[in-house]
């Protein structure tokens, strides 16, 4: 697997030739990346 940016646009549309492989590998390094910080952001808002 080639590792290339999946997004068509800034809206983040997936690019028509993305595979299935690259979509579940992006989507899981982006929800990673979301979970790691969400905590982070919701402590600075808070405080």
């Amino acid at each position: 697997m080639k590792l290339r940016n999946p997004m068509k646009n800034k809206w983040g549309q997936w690019k028509d030739d993305a595979t299935i492989k690259e979509k579940l590998f992006w989507s899981f390094i982006f929800a990673s990346i979301g979970s790691a910080l969400g905590p982070i952001i919701i402590k600075i808002i808070t405080n």
